[in-house]
């Protein structure tokens, strides 16, 4: 079931299984060897503020797991209440 058609994020009720595994030991060389840019940030907030005021389609599900905003912070974006 399709549930972000941006993100391309689907769900199901049934068990999948892999059809392949592939294990990482350096995560950075393997950034580097598939010639992936890379950017390291203090914070995601500000990336997630101009990204989210844009016209671009995005998706931050993952972004409630992350550091919570520096102090003093304002977003125009807040994130859902986890009930």
């Amino acid at each position: 079931e399709l549930n972000d058609e941006v993100a391309g994020y689907f769900t199901t009720g049934e068990t999948v299984n892999p059809i392949s595994v592939l294990q990482i030991d350096n995560g950075l060389q393997e950034i580097l060897r598939r010639r992936v840019a890379l950017r390291l940030l203090d914070s995601l907030w500000v990336l997630r503020e101009a990204v989210a005021s844009s016209t671009l389609g995005f998706s931050i599900i993952r972004m409630g797991n992350g550091s919570p905003p520096p102090d003093g912070f304002r977003t125009k974006f807040p994130l859902p209440t986890v009930r």
